[in-house]
C-alpha cells in the first residue's frame, strides 16, 4: 500500500520574503522583508512538519520537498527545504528589496497598457509600428514584460530618476 500526503501552502505569510502582490508598491522582481513576522509563527509550522516527517519515516515512508516546477514556485524555492520554511533564508541576488515606495499608478498603468497593446499588435502583424515605451523610473517593467518586449523587438527604456 502506498499513501501520499502533500502539504500545500497557498499563503506567503510563512515566508521570510514576500512579493506583496496586494501592496501598492508591488513589483514582481522585488521582495518585502517578512522575516520579523515569519520568525513568530513559522517555527510552529516547521514543528508540525517535523512531527509529520517523523511519523512518515517511522512508517517507512519517504519525505521530501517536491521540487517539480509544476508544483513549486521558482520564486519561493530558495526559502524551502525538506524540513520546511527557511525563516533566515537570504534574499537571492536576482531579487531586489522592495522598500515600499509607492508607484505612480497612472503613469505605470498607461505605459503598461501601451506595452501590452504593442506586443499584441506585433504578434498579430510583425510589420506593425514599434513605438518606444518609456517606463517610470520608480517602476520599470517586470521581468516577464521586459522579456516579451525584447522578444518582439519593441524598444523600451526606463525614464531617468526625477
Amino acid at each position: 500500500i502506498r499513501i501520499e500526503v502533500a502539504f500545500e501552502l497557498y499563503s506567503d505569510i510563512w515566508c521570510p520574503w514576500v512579493d506583496g502582490m496586494i501592496d501598492e508598491a508591488y513589483d514582481s522582481d522585488k521582495r518585502f522583508d517578512n522575516r520579523a513576522l515569519a520568525r513568530v509563527h513559522t517555527p510552529r509550522l516547521n514543528r508540525v512538519l517535523a512531527v509529520a516527517r517523523a511519523a512518515t519515516e517511522r512508517l517507512g515512508g519517504r519525505w521530501f520537498l517536491d521540487r517539480d516546477p509544476d508544483n513549486l514556485r521558482r520564486d519561493r524555492a530558495f526559502m524551502l527545504s525538506d524540513a520546511g520554511v527557511l525563516v533566515e533564508a537570504d534574499l537571492p541576488p536576482e531579487y531586489r528589496l522592495n522598500t515600499g515606495q509607492k508607484r505612480r499608478w497612472e503613469d505605470y498603468m498607461a505605459v503598461h497598457k501601451a506595452a501590452l497593446a504593442a506586443v499584441r499588435a506585433v504578434r498579430e502583424n510583425p510589420a506593425a509600428p514599434r513605438p518606444e515605451l518609456v517606463f517610470p523610473a520608480d517602476h520599470p517593467p517586470g521581468s516577464g514584460l521586459a522579456r516579451a518586449l525584447d522578444y518582439y523587438q519593441i524598444p523600451w527604456r526606463v525614464a531617468a530618476e526625477e
